[in-house]
């Protein structure tokens, strides 16, 4: 028996009467009908017929059929026919060879201005669109909350009604795929960035005469079935857990789910055996995570790839400038949700399987606590609940504890929304903008991560809501310098032995730099005892005019770089 789908088997038989694939594909169809009201129309296989029928035409034509068209009959699933395949051509086809995607034919230069292309279950829908809304959290702080898109459709004629009552469009089954683009001006013409709205598949649907809403969620809704129980050894670690998980859900969902790990810092904490009992694929892995104090949410790319990925609180995707394209600044000082206090308690001393789960008495427990004392002299001591854990041993404790703090810092200054015009950062993006300091009313930098967003488009165009937390780390400093008119390096100079100097102004001071072999290329910092009086000597002046410039545009900039 050989796996077969319908554009294989359509290409494999291209004169194949429509009726006798449809009875192949879907051997539970009832019998063909001129009746117009059965039950064979009102379950949409005439939708099939007709799409059938369309796809045979291409494959005539020696034509590539479009990319709605195979996702529509791709939709149908499989079936196990005993006859072989023979090779076929397996030209890509891609939304951007579609000729009705608004999206790919934009290089006239002329700016389309905003646009979105929006495909459902096969169905392009981007000219009834009247708004979508897409949410989106990182799994680190929302408890990997499920990201969602709600797609608010004009319902003329109940175009899409009779695709919602006839089941052409399915919970669980029909994808979406919607991205959008935006036409801006540079110096050297009108320039488009391409953004990713949202991908996901249907969970639910509703309309009326005017209008048809339908809701999405991410991959995980194809998560949601329950799995075997694994029982991993400490060795294992928490990546192979999670990959581990991630296999079953794709064997049994068809979704090819791959890891993406951005994290920065490997966790060293690895406990004992671990099984989770009777859950979803999601639980399993939201599970897992957690016990290893870890964090993960659910993401796609624009190949249609499918990730886990795999995060903790140094990760990041991208960095991005907002500054002109903010519409709402914010800049919120917050520790709600945030501990400077943490304890933690290992398991007992008795390794009996049985009485490890059990609290002992103190004398017979062995704990740690992790106390930033950054935070204590911020806003004192704020007690985090005390963590009691059966799996950790006396060797993890500290471990353990450093990691929840580094948990408890993310919601410190949390809380910064600001909302953005025609820009769409990636969730564990860096984004840069300013904002009117509260006191002296002078324009200060923000630099910080996403942490949350919610997306919309309509006729007011796009509009991004974000949830950023605040970030405090040497890169940016360069960032923001070149935005705010702060200048942080001298001109270079060749000294008489022939070696180029730059001065570099870094955490507070002036660092001298020597070059490489390449030119421009600072290979070297050396401090004020290792430089040539020579160089210092040329830079005097310069880095005194630097510093006067530096003062006029930012008061505060040596304590900022």
């Amino acid at each position: 028996m050989v796996s077969w789908t319908i554009p294989e088997y359509i290409e494999a038989h291209p004169a194949e009467y429509p009726g006798t694939i449809i009875t192949k594909f879907c051997p539970n169809a009832p019998p063909e009908s001129n009746d117009k009201l059965s039950e064979w129309y009102k379950q949409g296989y005439n939708y099939l017929y007709e799409e059938i029928q369309q796809y045979e035409e291409y494959v005539t034509n020696v034509e590539t059929p479009p990319v709605a068209l195979k996702m529509a009959l791709l939709t149908w699933g499989t079936v196990n026919l005993t006859e072989e395949k023979d090779p076929v051509p397996t030209n890509p086809v891609t939304t951007a060879n579609d000729d009705e995607d608004p999206i790919a034919d934009n290089n006239s230069g002329l700016g389309q201005g905003i646009r979105t292309y929006t495909m459902i279950g096969g169905d392009i829908v981007s000219k009834d669109i009247i708004s979508i809304t897409a949410t989106m959290s990182s799994g680190y702080d929302e408890g990997n909350e499920q990201a969602s898109c709600v797609v608010t459709l004009n319902n003329n004629y109940q175009k899409y009604g009779k695709k919602i009552s006839s089941y052409h469009w399915v919970p669980r089954v029909t994808p979406i795929w919607s991205q959008a683009a935006i036409d801006f001006n540079t110096d050297n013409g009108v320039e488009t960035s391409t953004y990713m709205i949202f991908q996901g598949f249907m969970s639910d649907a509703k309309y009326n005469n005017e209008v048809a809403t339908v809701t999405f969620g991410c991959i995980s809704i194809e998560a949601a079935g329950s799995f075997d129980d694994e029982t991993w050894s400490p060795d294992d670690g928490y990546e192979t857990k999670m990959k581990d998980t991630i296999d079953k859900i794709s064997d049994a969902t068809d979704k090819e789910i791959k890891i993406l790990n951005l994290r920065q810092n490997i966790s060293q904490l690895k406990k004992s055996d671990y099984t989770p009992s009777d859950l979803s694929g999601n639980e399993s892995l939201r599970s897992i995570a957690q016990d290893n104090q870890e964090s993960f949410y659910f993401g796609h790319d624009f190949e249609d790839n499918v990730y886990v990925v795999l995060v903790d609180s140094e990760s990041y995707t991208e960095t991005m400038f907002l500054d002109p394209y903010v519409l709402e600044p914010a800049d919120t000082s917050t520790i709600f949700g945030y501990a400077t206090v943490v304890t933690v308690i290992a398991g007992t001393t008795n390794l009996d399987p049985t009485l490890r789960a059990i609290p002992t008495s103190v004398k017979d427990e062995i704990f740690a606590t992790y106390e930033d004392f950054d935070g204590i002299s911020k806003y004192g001591r704020i007690e985090a609940d005390i963590t009691h854990d059966s799996n950790l041993t006396s060797v993890q404790v500290d471990i353990e504890a450093e990691i929840e703090d580094e948990n408890f810092k993310q919601y410190r200054d949390r809380d910064i929304k600001v909302v953005v015009a025609n820009r769409i950062p990636k969730i564990y993006g860096l984004v840069l903008f300013q904002v009117p300091d509260i006191i002296t009313g002078d324009l200060v930098w923000i630099y910080g991560g996403v942490r949350k967003k919610e997306v919309e488009y309509s006729s007011a165009g796009i509009i991004t809501h974000l949830e950023v937390a605040r970030i405090d780390v040497d890169h940016g400093n360069e960032l923001t310098a070149s935005e705010g008119g702060v200048i942080l390096q001298t001109d270079e100079y060749e000294a008489l032995d022939g070696q180029l100097w730059q001065a570099v102004f870094q955490n507070g001071r002036w660092r001298y730099g020597q070059s490489g072999d390449l030119w421009n290329t600072l290979v070297q910092y050396s401090e004020y005892s290792a430089t040539p009086a020579e160089v210092t000597s040329h830079f005097a002046e310069q880095i005194k005019n630097i510093e006067s410039t530096n003062n006029q545009n930012s008061a505060n900039w040596k304590s900022m770089y």
